[in-house]
């Protein structure tokens, strides 16, 4: 580690400025613990969305971006699988210096391949690693928010074996042992048994509250803790060389850069702010360097490094004048430290999304299920006294039984939206936890080295301490019915006696079930039943699906829906299946026939079924094919499939070890 420099004195007043330029002799790295600014969200009630400390970049990067050359590639770059090296960013700024950091810049890819993945990515490569850089949404920081970002990275390039999380960071100096100036960098090395990445509760520390400390996260891949031993020795060595680094990308830029950007005053450097009170007493505690947002959000769901560029000092007095330098500093250590890595210790690194795979992604099937929801629906459970008095008291059962295709899955995520959206407006703040809670973690690190299957006594008592550090607790179980009946007895005993232990509410649906209902005996019963109301919503939404001569005719559609809700009887998927038969027809008369032939009474559903494979049989072959293949791929698949999955099956060739995009 090289001694810190002193400030040298403002360039002349002719010299070009750069705010990818620093006014100090040589780049100075610590490598030490990083400390977060943690606002996770969780189901605690009172959990308000944390916002984040970090404000974008006002930098306008378009022109910039346009000077960067998209290089010729030897091989095929438009096939996801080829990135094994995952580069997350948090704003522009960060994102443009990542992308001045590539050797060569790939084509984008010519469709997404995951349809639900929102982010925005640049593809390319570093020495003879393709690397895949995501940035998160404008506007977007924070840890849930990197954590979106990583699982579509993981969905859409299931490839990726290592992942790095670069950009800028706040200080927090403590000289002369830690003499953190502005545009130093900070890397969550690993040591004393911890990961790197220190987590504490960010809170009320602004309103002079006390921190709460959590616990050290998980450690970045080998291939990448091995390479940082590499280029500690190599800073030691040659002192000067990250900062040759960072003169030659700005030779090759700076013309286009320029005019977008502005350098720092030079006496900025040591101008350290002391109103940071929290940062001090926290830094002094724990000896942290950096605090930042996003890593926590990370590093249990894509185990990377973190590398920061300090742009500020953490106080009050922020200043976005450092960003730009800051995070070209950053991502030119990252570069350096990928091209020290062999590409074979990559291929040797077991996949991230392998390693998370085993978690259950229940964000995107909720999410599709709310956009299924027909505005409107559902409100009258939202209504309802029972609802009421479950959601504002404590250890309350609410038990709703249903018929089949009644809306028990919709209502159950519009209750899930409803909870989220009263928590997250709360300004009212408790302790921010990971996604994979210490408790959850140590219970899986005890059985990984004998790969044993923890007992059911094991996770009962990890799911009750869990949850016993939190306020309150909402339980909410959809289809409890589709359970093994020995599994659900167990089941229910557990969350029977969580609601005791640790004041949580449960909300369970299901269809009528005598097993069920005897062990709700106690509880308040509300039966899901789809009004007439929401079936005449429902169907309203779909009116823009049957063909034209219908949707310019308000009175068939009136007449459609009228004849429709009533043979529904409270089922909403039996109105989709008679709505579906109407899909072929050609004329008013048509459809008016149809709707004299739609099955009623107990045997409604299976003559609606029968009707809709006897439409699939009298389509062409190749359609006629295809919804077989789709119904069978959905029938035989040992958990339900998203759509990008689906695609992916339908799309596989006997004798083809590749997909092909023309295919789709």
């Amino acid at each position: 580690m090289t001694q810190p420099q002193p400030q040298p004195q403002p360039q002349p007043q002719h010299s070009d400025l750069d705010s990818f330029t620093r006014p100090v002799s040589q780049v100075r790295l610590f490598i030490l613990t990083f400390i977060l600014l943690h606002g996770f969200a969780c189901l605690k009630a009172g959990l308000g969305t944390i916002k984040s400390r970090c404000t974008s970049a006002a930098y306008a990067l378009s022109n910039a971006k346009q000077g960067l050359k998209v290089l010729s590639v030897r091989f095929n770059m438009s096939d996801p699988s080829v990135y094994t090296s995952g580069w997350i960013c948090a704003i522009e700024t960060e994102y443009l210096a990542a992308q001045l950091c590539l050797d060569e810049e790939h084509p984008k890819l010519r469709r997404r391949p995951s349809p639900n993945d929102t982010n925005t990515y640049t593809l390319g490569n570093i020495a003879e690693h393709n690397v895949v850089i995501a940035a998160l949404p404008d506007g977007s920081y924070g840890t849930s928010s990197a954590a979106t970002v990583a699982i579509n990275l993981l969905r859409s390039f299931p490839n990726v074996r290592i992942g790095l999380m670069v950009g800028i960071g706040g200080g927090a100096p403590n000289p002369p042992d830690r003499d953190i100036r502005l545009g130093d960098i900070v890397v969550s090395s690993p040591g004393d048994g911890k990961g790197g990445v220190f987590q504490y509760d960010f809170g009320k520390t602004i309103q002079e509250q006390d921190f709460q400390e959590t616990r050290f996260l998980n450690q970045p891949p080998a291939a990448l803790r091995t390479a940082l031993v590499d280029l500690k020795v190599e800073q030691k060595r040659r002192p000067g060389s990250l900062e040759k680094a960072i003169s030659e990308i700005l030779e090759k830029e700076e013309e286009e850069l320029r005019e977008e950007l502005d350098r720092p005053d030079a006496t900025s450097g040591n101008q350290l702010m002391k109103n940071a009170l929290r940062r001090d007493e926290l830094a002094n505690k724990t000896k942290v360097l950096c605090f930042e947002m996003e890593a926590a959000g990370l590093m249990d769901d894509f185990p990377c490094l973190v590398v920061r560029g300090i742009c500020d000092y953490s106080d009050t007095h922020k200043n976005d004048d450092w960003q730009g330098y800051a995070a070209l500093a950053a991502a030119v250590y990252a570069k350096d430290l990928l091209k020290r890595i062999p590409p074979d210790d990559i291929e040797a690194e077991k996949r991230i999304a392998d390693i998370v795979s085993a978690m259950i992604d229940v964000e995107e099937k909720h999410n599709d299920f709310i956009r299924r929801r027909q505005k409107g629906t559902g409100q009258w459970l939202l209504d309802s006294d029972e609802f009421h008095a479950w959601v504002t008291a404590d250890k309350q059962t609410l038990s709703c039984p249903g018929i089949p295709g009644a809306g028990k899955t919709i209502i159950t995520a519009i209750v899930i939206d409803y909870i989220q959206s009263k928590t997250r407006d709360d300004e009212s703040t408790g302790l921010g936890q990971s996604s994979l809670p210490a408790s959850v973690r140590d219970l899986y690190r005890r059985h990984r080295q004998d790969r044993t299957t923890p007992h059911f006594g094991e996770i009962s008592e990890t799911l009750y301490s869990l949850a016993a550090t939190y306020s309150k607790v909402f339980i909410v179980v959809d289809a409890l019915d589709e359970c093994q009946s020995d599994t659900r007895t167990r089941f229910l005993e557990v969350i029977l006696k969580l609601r005791a232990k640790a004041r949580a509410n449960i909300f369970a649906t299901s269809r009528f079930n005598t097993e069920i209902k005897d062990m709700f005996e106690e509880s308040v019963c509300l039966e899901i039943r789809a009004t007439n109301e929401d079936v005449w919503k429902y169907l309203d939404g779909r009116m823009l699906e049957l063909p034209e001569f219908v949707r310019r005719n308000l009175e068939l559609r009136e007449e459609i829906m009228s004849e429709i809700v009533p043979l529904a009887k409270g089922m909403f998927l039996l109105a989709q299946l008679h709505l579906n038969s109407l899909m072929g027809k050609i004329s008013v008369n048509g459809i008016r026939t149809a709707l004299t032939k739609l099955p009623s009474g107990s045997g409604a559903y299976h003559e609606a079924y029968e009707s809709a494979m006897e439409r699939i049989e009298h389509q062409v072959e190749e359609q006629r094919d295809l919804a077989k293949r789709v119904l069978s791929w959905i029938t035989c698949a040992r958990r339900q499939l998203i759509q990008s999955e689906l695609e992916h099956a339908l799309t596989v060739k006997p004798g083809k070890s590749e997909l092909d995009e023309d295919d789709y």
